[in-house]
């Protein structure tokens, strides 16, 4: 999430009805923001994200919910529309929907406490200093419906059409969940979003010892992984045994959220018969093929 100096959250997710529908939006914005990241309403972008919609991450809800549970995951997604990071999927049984979606937004944001988000300008972002360069420093208003601004790039003319569709009024004071305007069914908990129960990482030694750029997952080590169900997932050991890695699940059931040292390091994914990690190291996208006995 380093390289991207704004996240944007849409006023209007596209799994529901309404603008701001169960508060969503504002609980949205409200953990972003307790977890250190840069929170923008699509409706309150600055000027240079307008210029360059590149610098920015976009939030995306996936609502997976049943009759009888409620289920979301939070994804972000680029200028392009490529997913960057995928949360947990955060569940609650609450009947209530404002209560339902809180609990289910709080779970999920799990997977970002602590992430320690530190704004990184260039890494991994070559597709917004290209945008850059090709916009002009002009005075930027609001374009009227169905268009764009001649300045933009191609990219961000995309862009653009994608986020008008969402570009809605914004609820009165949106800003915290704890504010008086809003119902006391979605005002999210003040306390960690985290929890006081997260227990602490393991350090793992050489996990990337045979990364290599993406593009071609290295050969593996030859080394087994043990998987050992945990809450929310498994930890992987090794034949000593000491704990390597775990793997937080996702709304896919062959993906998994990779933690070390107590930090989100990329996602892991099945590929034939291998396991492969994905991860971003010193600003370059490297993988990793690693074996795992489930």
């Amino acid at each position: 999430m380093n390289p991207y100096k704004y996240i944007v959250v849409p006023t209007h997710f596209e799994a529901f009805k309404k603008v701001n529908q169960h508060q969503t939006s504002t609980i949205v914005k409200y953990y972003l923001t307790e977890n250190g990241f840069p929170a923008v309403y699509d409706t309150q972008q600055p000027t240079e994200l307008r210029i360059d919609p590149c610098q920015a991450a976009y939030v995306k809800l996936r609502d997976d919910s049943g009759m009888f549970m409620t289920r979301v995951a939070l994804q972000f997604v680029d200028c392009q529309g490529e997913v960057v990071f995928e949360t947990m999927e955060g569940t609650s049984k609450e009947k209530d929907y404002a209560d339902a979606y809180k609990g289910a937004i709080a779970e999920a944001f799990q997977s970002l406490a602590g992430m320690g988000y530190s704004y990184t300008p260039g890494a991994g972002t070559a597709v917004s200093d290209a945008v850059s360069g090709s916009a002009e420093a002009a005075p930027v208003s609001e374009p009227p419906a169905g268009q764009v601004r001649e300045e933009e790039s191609a990219t961000a003319m995309e862009s653009a059409r994608a986020l008008e569709a969402a570009r809605e009024a914004i609820p009165q004071r949106p800003e915290s969940p704890v504010s008086g305007n809003v119902p006391a069914a979605s005002r999210p908990d003040t306390a960690d979003p985290g929890g006081s129960g997260a227990d602490t990482e393991p350090r793992v030694s050489g996990a990337s010892s045979h990364a290599t750029d993406s593009g071609s997952p290295a050969p593996d080590s030859g080394e087994l992984l043990y998987a050992q169900e945990i809450e929310n997932g498994f930890q992987l050991v090794d034949s000593t045994p000491k704990i390597r890695m775990k793997l937080m699940k996702t709304s896919q059931a062959d993906r998994y959220i990779v933690v070390v040292d107590g930090e989100t390091r990329g996602m892991l994914y099945q590929q034939d018969d291998f396991w492969i990690h994905e991860f971003y190291d010193a600003g370059k996208l490297r993988t990793e093929r690693i074996r795992i006995k489930f």
